[in-house]
Formats: structure tokens, C-alpha cells, sequence
């Protein structure tokens, strides 16, 4: 069966999710979540981390192993589970993860620390035009002139 499957099962005492939700909808319920989950799939990160940081939401799940520009940093940009999603079994996976969510669930002050630290990496690394300095740091340096200009 799916690892992932399994651990969010094994969870359902703590976390919530729907399914088919149009993206509004989808949206909607980050934004009101407390703290956020992301489990690995094919890759270590995908868009729905990217998503919750820009909402500000703070996100559990397991140390990553991407290495970006500007580094997300565990416990500082996201909550971290201290295991290994290759290695760990899911009833390992999913005790750490409610043990992380615990510890954390009612620290609101940590968590505000972590989403606005989210979202500041956000800002930077995503948000135009602010990504167009990663991306085309030439082009952007050339022309940025143009985007101020566009933001007045």
C-alpha cells in the first residue's frame, strides 16, 4: 500500500483533508489551517509546500534534502520530523509526526515565527519579481528600472 496513504490514516485523529476541492476551495482550507502537512511523493518538495508558505501557514514534514538558492531552513522556515521518508516505516513516520504536532499544536507564538519565516522565504524566492533575480539575475538588474516604474 502507499506510505503516504498509510500515515495520513494513521493520523486522522489530528489532521483533516478533503478531497476534489476546486483550487479556491483548496485555498480556502490552508488558510484556515493551523499548521499544514506535506508528505514526500515523487520529490522531496512540491507546490503545495510552496503554496503554504505563501500563506503564511507553517508546515510540518520531514527534513529536506533539496538544496535551494536561499536554503529553507528546518525548525526555522518549517516545522521538521526528524525522519527518513526512504528508511522509516509509516507508523514510525506517522508517531513522529503526531509527536512534532503535539509538542507544537498549541505554541501559537512559534508558529506564527515559523509561517511569517515561510513566507518571507516566499517573498524572496517565488514572488515576481522578486524569483526574477534567481531566475535572470542579468535581465533583472537590466530592466528592474521597468517594474518599478510599473509599480507606481
Amino acid at each position: 500500500m502507499n506510505k503516504r496513504f498509510d500515515v495520513v490514516n494513521s493520523l486522522s485523529d489530528i489532521i483533516t483533508y478533503k478531497n476534489n476541492l476546486i483550487y479556491s476551495e483548496y485555498l480556502s482550507e490552508l488558510a484556515k489551517s493551523l499548521v499544514c502537512l506535506a508528505l514526500p511523493g515523487y520529490a522531496d518538495i512540491c507546490f503545495r509546500e510552496i503554496e503554504c508558505f505563501g500563506l503564511g501557514k507553517p508546515v510540518i514534514m520531514p527534513k529536506k534534502k533539496n538544496v535551494f538558492h536561499n536554503e529553507l531552513i528546518a525548525d526555522y522556515h518549517y516545522i521538521s520530523i526528524d525522519a527518513d521518508w526512504e528508511i522509516d516505516d509509516s507508523v514510525d513516520i506517522a508517531n513522529k509526526t503526531r509527536e512534532k504536532y503535539c509538542e507544537i499544536c498549541n505554541n501559537h507564538e512559534h508558529l506564527d515565527f515559523i509561517g511569517n519565516n515561510a513566507k518571507a522565504w516566499y517573498r524572496e524566492n517565488v514572488q515576481f519579481p522578486n524569483n526574477m533575480k534567481l531566475i535572470f539575475p542579468d535581465y533583472y538588474n537590466k530592466y528592474r528600472f521597468l517594474l518599478n516604474e510599473a509599480d507606481h
